[in-house]
């Protein structure tokens, strides 16, 4: 190789055009140096850290990491596929309806709790019969009337004549508001390291809370002790992510009171994350041996 230039994408054989395992189009030529001849696995081709390459004048120069083009790790959340799970699990109601929770609670849009009144007055719901913003009475008049039903019904038992309703784009505004500004504020302050984690770990997190809620630790309140409530209650899942232990974490992540499809798709988000923190932990250790290795070309 008089160019001093080793031909083939990192992780593959040859040159040519590639897709990483998330579809990101790489590069393509003989500008990197290939893992293979190197004696180390594709797999291990993380992302914090750089890779190499050889220029045509032997000089080694730092290359962007290839594998894990993802919003996986170390990337901001996406709030758009964040609220599309959220409406996933728990529907979109545009009326006010009785919840699952014993006992139950009034609730609109994508799973929002209304704790009382006052609060859904706050919200911009439209009279469907005269299609124009509702007032407070009536707004008043349906939170009561809601709150007055048996709970165990299906959403549609709980729609008014007239309807009050919350406008779709609201439901959705609401839904992202609330979490940016409430639960993952308060996911923080239970898990200070919470940007860290994998992404699909944060995703986990935050359909516990949005489910079953933030709630609160343990406190003793006039000499009597209140139970930690929400995701506070998660004790076992607390100690395994503390502890770094994502598939710990998969196993802590059972919630009674969500539908075995939707414990089994936040238990393998926990899994994932545990396979991306491996895969980064095993690119770092063998970057240390590559960085031992590598040695410039000879010409």
């Amino acid at each position: 190789m008089p160019s001093g230039r080793i031909p083939g994408p990192i992780g593959r054989p040859g040159g040519g055009d590639w897709d990483d395992w998330h579809g990101r189009s790489g590069p393509s030529g003989g500008e990197l140096l290939s893992t293979w001849s190197l004696g180390l696995s594709p797999a291990i081709v993380g992302r914090k850290s750089p890779q190499s390459s050889v220029s045509a004048f032997g000089v080694i120069r730092l290359q962007p990491p290839l594998f894990l083009h993802s919003n996986m790790l170390g990337e901001p959340l996406d709030y758009g596929r964040i609220y599309q799970n959220i409406v996933r699990w728990e529907g979109v109601v545009r009326h006010m309806y009785l919840d699952t929770h014993k006992p139950p609670l009034v609730t609109v849009g994508a799973g929002n709790m209304l704790p009382d009144v006052g609060a859904a007055q706050t919200l911009p719901f439209i009279n469907a019969a005269t299609n124009r913003p509702a007032t407070k009475a009536e707004i008043a008049h349906a939170f009561h009337a809601v709150a007055a039903m048996p709970g165990g019904h299906g959403p549609k038992r709980y729609e008014l004549s007239p309807s009050i309703d919350l406008p779709e784009e609201k439901v959705r505004e609401l839904a992202i508001t609330r979490l940016r500004t409430e639960f993952i504020p308060q996911i923080k302050k239970l898990y200070p390291g919470f940007d860290d984690f994998p992404v699909p770990a944060r995703e986990a997190l935050i359909d516990i809370a949005y489910n079953a809620g933030v709630g609160s630790p343990v406190r003793v309140v006039h000499g009597k002790t209140h139970e930690a409530t929400g995701l506070y209650s998660f004790r076992r899942l607390k100690t395994a992510i503390e502890a770094g232990d994502w598939m710990a974490a998969a196993r802590a992540s059972h919630r009674s009171s969500s539908r075995p499809e939707r414990n089994e798709w936040t238990r393998k988000l926990f899994e994932r994350a545990a396979h991306l923190a491996a895969l980064d932990d095993s690119h770092a250790h063998h970057l240390h041996l590559l960085g031992r290795r590598l040695k410039p070309p000879i010409f």
